[in-house]
C-alpha cells in the first residue's frame, strides 16, 4: 500500500500509538491516551489490563 503523505499531520492518523511494557503504570497509560488524541492517533495498543482505563480516557475521541 502507497499513502501520499503532505503533511507531519497527514501521517498521525495512520500511527498507533502503543505502550506494552509490562511494567508501565496507569499514570504512563493516561499520557499515552492524551498524546493519542493530541495528535490524532489512529488508535492506541495496550496490554489487557489498561484497555477499561484507555475506553474511559479516550471516550468523546475519534482514537480507537
Amino acid at each position: 500500500m502507497v499513502v501520499h503523505i503532505e503533511r507531519k499531520a497527514d501521517l498521525a492518523h495512520l500511527i498507533d500509538h502503543t505502550l506494552l511494557e509490562p511494567s508501565a503504570n496507569a499514570v504512563q497509560i493516561d499520557i499515552l491516551c492524551k498524546e493519542a488524541d493530541d495528535y490524532g492517533f489512529y488508535s492506541v495498543c495496550v496490554n489487557p489490563y489498561y484497555v477499561a482505563r484507555c475506553k474511559l480516557n479516550l471516550r468523546n475521541t475519534d482514537v480507537g
